[in-house]
């Protein structure tokens, strides 16, 4: 049995070990053959000497602690002003128990699935998607003290609560400091905070998400989650290949995060006519070398779709390693550790409003996300899952409203409905991965439910919610949609009214969030912010222009630039730019057709490149 050793507020050593079953010993008495023990460790030593008897130090930190043991320790719980010992062992052994496995939507899982395997592999054996078998509780205590954090600080608090430390299968809280310092530095990022929140007016409050290297939320994700792959892959022989389809930010966001990597090639596939014209520029800006960007004659959905039908086919899979020595992986947010840093951008807005006394402890807060995938605000779901007081989620959807009907019907009905092609490209989205997540915590973990709905989806093109199921969705969730007229309108009205400039996803968002606040009684609201204005210059400016209809066509990016900043105060990231100044390529743009097995092709053709 493993011991443990804690430090820092140890005065709950002993009623710990009687909590644990475990024999109480203080540091000065361990001798060798210890075993199922807590130990006491008394002021400051060198912790490596009792590595040898193996088990976790467990730093209890917070009041009446005088050592510091930030580079030493394995698991931390803080201790709050006021805390009696019995909380406190009781959190402790909380924390001790907490899983560190993971299992599948569809069933399988169990020990062998570890944070650093689920990184590497991206989806399950079975086709389903990994899911922690244990989600972290966090108090109105946590939140207090994360008011008084910044961003790099509450990610750390956030994550290593998620990442259950265990040698060689996790990251340690030590390695996990230097890569969010490292993903959200000061030179990547053009906001110092890297998350602001604007009142744009009576208890609305923005989150912008749109400051990093790519100007889209998805920088949050993909300029961490890459130094989690490089870390799972490090004794790995072959070739790692991470496979992405985008609707426009996910593919230049992965660019950016695995180009600081080395080793890792990336293959891209979006919809050719299906993004914006700056989001495009930003891929091919980057073509060439282990980049691979490919346009695809189809819609996102066909992309998404091919892509998970690539990962399931193991004949392939077989094929790809042999032939190119090269493995798959996946950075959309179907895997975990994509999905895993958006967490903590719900919890920072929260704690932010709380520190600036917009809210109390305890308070509730809406949150409002323009929703495609539902990777986002599924984020903001596990957020609640691990204690975030949040009243509702508004699930904002484009003309492409299947999110809409399903929230609102309980009816998830992909039948008969054609892909709109909208000024909010990153949501023309139908077919939701991550609702295979949500349905999993909706029908609390009951892997049979999720398989037989997927199923369905699959097979019919549509299925329903058992009716405790759907009542239990409606507790929390509501949901709208937002036309492109509606869209445009929104730019402009926010934009006049409030002299805040909206991009297009924001602006489906706002509309969605002004209904609903029609329908209830407003308590403060965290609006996600998911790209920056300048991604999509063409639609906003049609917007300010009074159009009621996008024009989806060509245009010279420079120019509205150069309109938008002389009629807003609003700025052009940098990194938008110089995408759009880049020299064009010396080559047109790769693109395949709507088939699976050309994709197959190009796919080994670029693995086969890699290694020559």
């Amino acid at each position: 049995m493993t011991n443990v050793f804690l430090v820092g507020y140890t005065k709950v050593a002993e009623g710990l070990a009687k909590k644990l079953g475990k024999q109480y010993v203080k540091h000065t008495a361990v001798k060798k053959g210890l075993a199922d023990a807590v130990v006491e460790v008394e002021g400051e030593i060198d912790l490596t000497t009792l590595k040898e008897y193996g088990g976790p130090v467990v730093y209890v930190a917070g009041c009446e602690v005088n050592v510091t043991y930030e580079q030493t320790y394995d698991v931390k719980v803080m201790r709050w002003e006021g805390e009696g010992d019995a909380s406190v062992e009781d959190r402790v052994a909380k924390r001790l128990s907490f899983s560190r496995w993971f299992r599948s939507t569809r069933g399988a899982g169990g020990e062998g699935h570890d944070f650093l395997s689920v990184v590497r592999k991206g989806i399950a054996a079975d086709g389903g998607l990994f899911m922690p078998q244990s989600i972290p509780s966090f108090t109105s205590s946590d939140f207090e003290y994360l008011s008084g954090l910044s961003y790099v600080n509450t990610a750390q608090h956030v994550l290593e609560s998620f990442i259950q430390y265990s040698p060689g299968l996790t990251i340690s809280p030590q390695e996990l400091k230097e890569l969010i310092a490292k993903a959200y530095s000061p030179e990547r990022w053009e906001a110092s905070s890297v998350c602001p929140i604007t009142n744009v007016e009576d208890n609305v409050h923005v989150l912008e998400l749109f400051h990093g290297p790519t100007a889209a939320f998805k920088d949050f994700a993909l300029q961490l989650f890459p130094k989690f792959f490089t870390k799972s892959v490090t004794n790995e022989k072959s070739q790692y290949v991470i496979l992405a389809a985008t609707s426009g930010d996910t593919g230049v966001a992965a660019i950016s995060g695995f180009m600081q990597e080395q080793g890792i090639a990336v293959m891209v596939l979006y919809p050719k006519d299906g993004v914006s014209a700056v989001q495009k520029a930003q891929m091919l800006a980057c073509e060439g070398g282990n980049v691979r960007v490919l346009g695809v004659d189809a819609d996102f959905d066909f992309c998404q779709t091919s892509v998970k039908q690539i990962f399931n086919d193991g004949e392939y899979k077989a094929t790809l390693l042999k032939g190119a020595n090269s493995v798959l992986s996946s950075a959309n947010s179907i895997n975990w550790g994509r999905l895993l840093p958006q967490i903590v951008y719900y919890i920072y807005g929260y704690c932010q409003l709380l520190g600036k006394k917009v809210i109390k402890v305890g308070d509730k807060v809406d949150v409002v996300v323009p929703t495609g995938n539902f990777g986002n605000i599924l984020s903001a779901y596990f957020a609640k899952a691990a204690g975030l007081p949040v009243r509702r989620f508004v699930c904002a959807s484009n003309e492409n409203n299947v999110l809409t009907d399903f929230i609102t019907t309980g009816v998830y009905d992909t039948r008969s409905r054609g892909l709109k092609l909208t000024a909010s490209p990153s949501i023309d989205i139908l077919k939701s991965s991550n609702v295979e997540r949500f349905l999993f915590l909706l029908c609390d973990g009951d892997t049979e439910v999720v398989k037989g709905l997927m199923a369905d989806l699959d097979s019919k093109g549509f299925f329903e919610l058992p009716q405790e199921l759907f009542a239990k969705l409606q507790e929390d969730f509501t949901a709208g949609f937002c036309t492109e007229a509606e869209c445009l309108a929104t730019i402009k009205a926010v934009q006049e009214g409030n002299s805040y400039l909206l991009d297009t996803h924001t602006a489906v968002a706002y509309k969605v969030m002004n209904d609903y606040k029609k329908k209830t009684d407003v308590i403060p609201i965290l609006l996600a912010s998911t790209a920056s204005f300048a991604k999509f210059p063409d639609a906003v400016k049609e917007g300010l222009d009074g159009k009621t209809a996008p024009s989806l066509g060509t245009y010279d990016v420079t120019a509205v630039y150069e309109n938008l900043t002389k009629r807003t105060s609003a700025k052009v990231p940098r990194a938008l730019s110089a995408a759009v100044n880049a020299p064009k390529p010396p080559t047109p743009p790769r693109t395949c057709d709507k088939s699976l097995e050309t994709l197959k092709l190009e796919l080994m053709q670029f693995c086969t490149e890699l290694n020559n």
